[in-house]
């Protein structure tokens, strides 16, 4: 569970700089989509091997980046990397689990979950653009992004109000994530998916 945790927020990081162009500024912007989709496409494993040295304690976790690692998975030169990006500071919350055996990582303490936000904000956009007539292979080849992903992600669209209310207030579990949302089948009715999610 950990190390799924972990790579979530590795994800989320790296694609947060690299869209802003701060992880590697001099990038452009058709080999920025094209490390985006690499990245996505990373498992577990992969994303974790990115990782030089976690420190965790109660309260935050420490992670420094592989800088030749992630110069490699971005195409560049490990020297025009800012490695300001490359060590991230993640405030979490550790409890343990009700049989008292194990402990789990909570999450932020109020802060939401950007990149899943962003995921569900596009997929009510690509609803929208459905309802006006386009298809999947319309947006598939507008955005460069792979037909499955689109699929898997359409749903986030569909979380009830209460869901989307506590990811945007930072209230939910840190196991809420784009990966857990979107691998599970999601409830078409509400209270449902609220007895799934945030319970």
């Amino acid at each position: 569970m950990l190390e799924q945790l972990l790579s979530d927020v590795i994800e989320a990081r790296l694609t947060e700089a690299l869209a802003q162009f701060r992880l590697a500024p001099q990038i452009k912007p058709h080999e920025l989509v094209e490390t985006k989709n690499r990245l996505e496409h990373l498992d577990t494993k992969a994303i974790l091997d990115l990782i030089k040295r976690v420190d965790l304690s109660e309260t935050k976790a420490n992670i420094q980046l592989d800088v030749e690692k992630v110069a490699t998975l971005i195409q560049v030169d490990p020297n025009k990397l800012d490695l300001e990006f490359l060590r991230v500071e993640e405030p979490v919350i550790l409890r343990k689990r009700t049989n008292g055996t194990k402990q789990t990582w909570a999450g932020y303490k109020g802060e939401p979950n950007h990149a899943l936000i962003r995921a569900i904000v596009t997929a009510q956009a690509w609803v929208e653009q459905i309802k006006t007539g386009q298809s999947v292979s319309d947006i598939m080849q507008a955005q460069n992004i792979p037909e499955g992903i689109i699929w898997k992600r359409i749903r986030l669209a569909f979380l009830s109000p209460k869901i989307l209310r506590a990811i945007v207030d930072g209230k939910t579990n840190r196991d809420l994530t784009i990966k857990m949302l979107t691998w599970h089948d999601l409830p078409l009715d509400w209270s449902e998916q609220q007895a799934l999610f945030l319970s």
